[in-house]
């Protein structure tokens, strides 16, 4: 399904402005027991014929998740049942099986005319490449892969890192509506949102299909005033600070950044956990005052 996006002048708060399916996502490996591999829908189960390490609601979701485990299908029959493929990597093996079929040409759509494909994704390769830690776990997926895709059937380590780095910096968690992890999903034209610890817009899921809400009005709409968070609003500003800077590499420069917060018209929604101020609405509409 290709990207949806609103164009207004003037947009009120409520308003969906963004839907978007997922370029590539992966269920946690701890519900493919009880959750659809294609849609996340917790229900009675099909298992793969091929594989029987995935499951799905019903046939059609089957063929729809088709093209993309199909490659993988095969392989992961040769995985011993003691053993479980990491999500990192079943997510990192699966964009590489996407683009050597072509997903390298895929567009993800956003603002009025404008595109980007997995190759215009920010991979952050220079702070990728010397973050020690990064590279161990770069590392030891690339041996994990070796194993599971076979060594001919991957990129060189440098290429890979970039595609590593892509999945890191870009990756959404996929979330259900008592906001419970359930996967993690790249969505191209979702990942040109700007981060800010005092967002006008959220996120949130239905199964795999990503929709951005707007949480307050925007005036004189324009894709690139749209901002979500990327970390917990809750914390403290050095916390957040830290997030961003070891999972994004940057540092929020955002006004509740630069300036002192004023704890008394912050808000907690009890159905997300976002932060809320006092000229925005939630999209649950539902608040407890700190």
């Amino acid at each position: 399904m290709p990207s949806r996006h609103v164009i207004l002048k003037q947009v009120p708060k409520g308003t969906v402005i963004h839907e978007e399916k997922p370029f590539i996502h992966v269920l946690q490996s701890d519900l493919r027991a009880i959750r659809c591999d294609h849609c996340y829908l917790k229900t009675e189960l099909l298992r793969c014929s091929g594989c029987a390490y995935v499951r799905y609601c019903d046939i059609s979701c089957q063929k729809a998740e088709w093209p993309d485990h199909k490659k993988e299908c095969s392989r992961i029959r040769n995985i011993p049942p003691s053993l479980e493929l990491p999500n990192a990597a079943r997510l990192l093996a699966k964009i590489i099986i996407k683009l050597k079929r072509g997903g390298d040409a895929e567009k993800g759509i956003y603002g009025k005319q404008s595109f980007r494909m997995f190759k215009d994704l920010m991979s952050h390769y220079p702070d990728i490449k010397s973050d020690s830690k990064r590279v161990e776990h770069a590392t030891s997926l690339y041996g994990v892969l070796i194993d599971f895709l076979g060594k001919d059937n991957l990129p060189n380590f440098p290429e890979f890192l970039g595609i590593y780095g892509r999945m890191i910096v870009n990756g959404f968690s996929i979330l259900d509506g008592e906001m419970t992890t359930l996967g993690t999903g790249i969505y191209l034209g979702a990942s040109t949102i700007d981060h800010s610890c005092t967002p006008n817009s959220v996120a949130v899921f239905s199964g795999t299909t990503l929709s951005i809400r707007t949480i307050e009005d925007i005036s004189e709409y324009d894709w690139s005033k749209v901002r979500i968070s990327y970390v917990d609003g809750l914390s403290k500003r050095e916390e957040r600070q830290a997030e961003l800077w070891s999972t994004y590499y940057f540092i929020c420069d955002c006004k509740r950044c630069s300036e002192e917060e004023n704890i008394e018209t912050v808000a907690v929604c009890q159905a997300c956990n976002s932060v809320v101020y006092s000229n925005q609405v939630c999209l649950f509409l539902v608040f407890e005052y700190i």
